[in-house]
């Protein structure tokens, strides 16, 4: 009866957890196998920059902290937005949500109202309306040859997939993909 008990215990969470449940395993396991995933999404939009074969424009909406992704991004031009809700020291280009950026950019009191990016990478607010909106706002913006990437649109379990980013002590612990998803697949069906 030990060796069975002593295998459980392998498995126990951190001490922080406060429940040893096989959903808080699942969710642990399911969030360490999503992190090990290749290729990273910087890889990703780097492909997608070298594809191009030209100077390009990126624009990155949801910054926080850009040594995660946006300082490695390989274009010529960069620009990132961020309100700075979750960063000590905001380092963003532009430190207003999206729909603010966009609605300045669209009334010509930042860059220019014809500004075009050729790749727009969107990990901001994990809430379906707002992806929803920045993928809107992005599609104005993009160039005719150009590529939005999202994130956070495979959520590994339903507590990955939760609607507040607050609601502590999940089996995802402070992974949150939000909502995302339900965004991607409303575009990705759309017909226009």
């Amino acid at each position: 009866m030990r060796l069975p008990f002593l295998r459980f215990r392998a498995f126990l969470p951190s001490q922080k957890t406060k429940t040893s449940d096989a959903i808080h395993f699942r969710g642990k396991r399911k969030t360490k196998e999503e992190r090990a995933k290749s290729p990273k999404r910087t890889e990703v939009i780097n492909y997608l920059i070298s594809y191009l074969e030209r100077d390009v424009t990126y624009l990155e909406i949801g910054v926080r902290n850009p040594e995660e992704n946006f300082n490695d991004i390989k274009a010529s031009t960069k620009y990132s937005v961020d309100p700075g809700l979750e960063a000590k020291e905001n380092l963003a280009d532009f430190k207003v949500t999206s729909d603010d950026f966009f609605a300045k950019l669209g009334g010509g009191e930042v860059l220019s109202n014809d500004a075009k990016f050729d790749v727009i990478f969107v990990d901001g607010l994990h809430l379906a309306d707002q992806v929803h909106r920045d993928i809107e706002n992005s599609m104005r913006y993009l160039a005719d040859d150009g590529f939005i990437v999202l994130h956070d649109c495979n959520p590994p379990t339903e507590w990955h997939a939760r609607e507040s980013y607050y609601y502590a002590d999940t089996p995802a612990g402070g992974f949150w993909n939000g909502t995302t998803w339900k965004a991607f697949l409303k575009w990705r069906f759309n017909k226009s």
